[in-house]
C-alpha cells in the first residue's frame, strides 16, 4: 500500500514538473518596446567597451536593457527570428542583436542607421543582444 502512494506521489510530481516546462516553453516573449533603456550607446563604443575590458563591461551591462545606435551590417533571417549584427569599425565581431520577427512590422536594410534596444547578453566575438526591438 505504501508503494503504490510513493510511485504515486512520484508521478504526480513529475506530471507538475512536465506541466511547469510546458508552460515556460510556451510563453510568449515580452516586447522592451515599452521599457526603459538604462544605457543609450552607439554600437561602436559597446564593441570597445567589452574589447578594452570584458569583466567590467560585464558588471556595467550585462543583463541591462541597452538602446544601441549603429549602422546594418549583415541582416540574417532564420525560422522566426531575425539576426541584425550592427558594425563596430572592427572586421572581428560587431553588435548582433536577435529580434522576433512577430514584433517587427518593416525590418530595415544593410547599411542603414538604427536605433535597437534589447537585453545585453554578453561577449563572444561579439555583443549579443536578445529581445530586441528596432527604436523608431
Amino acid at each position: 500500500m505504501k508503494k503504490r502512494f510513493f510511485f504515486a506521489g512520484i508521478a504526480l510530481c513529475l506530471l507538475l514538473v512536465v506541466l511547469w516546462g510546458f508552460y515556460w516553453y510556451q510563453k510568449p516573449r515580452t516586447s522592451l518596446a515599452s521599457v526603459k533603456a538604462s544605457y543609450h550607446i552607439s554600437a561602436v563604443d559597446l564593441y570597445k567597451a567589452f574589447a578594452a575590458n570584458e569583466q567590467a563591461a560585464n558588471r556595467k551591462y550585462l543583463g541591462k536593457i541597452i538602446e544601441v545606435q549603429g549602422q546594418i551590417d549583415d541582416i540574417k533571417k532564420t525560422d522566426t527570428t531575425f539576426s541584425i549584427l550592427l558594425s563596430s569599425g572592427n572586421d572581428i565581431g560587431g553588435v548582433n542583436c536577435s529580434l522576433t520577427e512577430t514584433l517587427q512590422k518593416i525590418l530595415p536594410q544593410k547599411g542603414q542607421m538604427v536605433n535597437i534596444k534589447g537585453k545585453c547578453i554578453g561577449f563572444i566575438m561579439d555583443v549579443n543582444l536578445s529581445d530586441a526591438v528596432i527604436n523608431p
